[in-house]
């Protein structure tokens, strides 16, 4: 359906007819099947978008104050008013566009499927940790939280045991995180729970921006069993492993929220 009988079917009238009567009037002309928009204006329509990406780039580089580059991907980033725009918000970083910038996340896909060597290491977007019983401090947990009875008194609930904190290097073929964990008493199954968090050092797992990712079950040998778990982050998929004391690697799946 084109442009004019969407109009006509909308508000009854042409789409000349529309424009005659809009408040663009002066600034929009139809001439046959061709639009001519007045430069204002059409700058306009971009105007709220390339707000928004400046305004992200400048937040982003408030905590990366070592960047000097700039490189530019994707359809828009072939905008002259964003390229603009970002040269004039930026003077003292250098601005980058590749060729075919609009192909740039299309060829880098295909590359790295071929060589997933070509991307060293990535920014950890979130903080990553494990949900564990910690024994009680008094300058760090909250009192209430403090288990009074039972076999896991002086311990408190739901901690975040941090193991990648936000905007780390991490390496994909490299281990990102490694820590070891006891199975609670009389259980030859353990379950790590693993969390994320926008902020750098969370104390709980269900501190505000913290949200739960999934679980590792691990069939355990023994329930006295050290367990070493391994956490993968820098590859394009989170990577978990599970061993012994021994070395042997353990049976384990992970499980996703539903």
């Amino acid at each position: 359906m084109s442009l004019n009988e969407m109009v006509k079917l909308k508000r009854k009238i042409t789409l000349k007819h529309a424009i005659e009567q809009s408040k663009y009037s002066k600034y929009i002309a139809l001439d046959m099947d061709t639009f001519k928009i007045d430069g204002n204006v059409m700058r306009s329509l971009f105007n709220n978008t390339i707000e928004k990406v400046v305004a992200h780039v400048r937040k982003l580089l408030q905590s990366h104050l070592q960047v000097s580059h700039i490189l530019l991907a994707g359809g828009f980033s072939e905008s002259q008013l964003l390229q603009e725009a970002m040269r004039q918000s930026f003077p003292d970083n250098t601005i980058v566009v590749p060729p075919d910038a609009g192909l740039a996340v299309l060829k880098g896909a295909v590359i790295h499927g071929h060589n997933k060597n070509m991307i060293s290491s990535r920014k950890a977007k979130y903080t990553y940790g494990v949900k564990i019983f910690s024994h009680f401090k008094q300058n760090i947990h909250s009192p209430e939280r403090r288990i009074t009875e039972g076999p896991y008194m002086g311990f408190v609930r739901g901690c975040f045991d941090k193991l990648i904190e936000i905007n780390q290097d991490v390496k994909g073929e490299t281990v990102s995180a490694q820590k070891t964990y006891h199975p609670l008493s009389g259980n030859k199954n353990m379950t790590i729970k693993l969390f994320c968090s926008e902020d750098a050092n969370p104390t709980y797992v269900d501190d505000q921006g913290c949200f739960y990712i999934g679980s590792l079950n691990i069939n355990c040998a023994d329930e006295n069993e050290n367990i070493s778990t391994a956490l993968f982050f820098g590859d394009t998929e989170l990577r978990v492993t599970a061993v012994d004391s021994s070395g042997k690697e353990l049976s384990a799946t992970f499980q996703v929220p539903n």
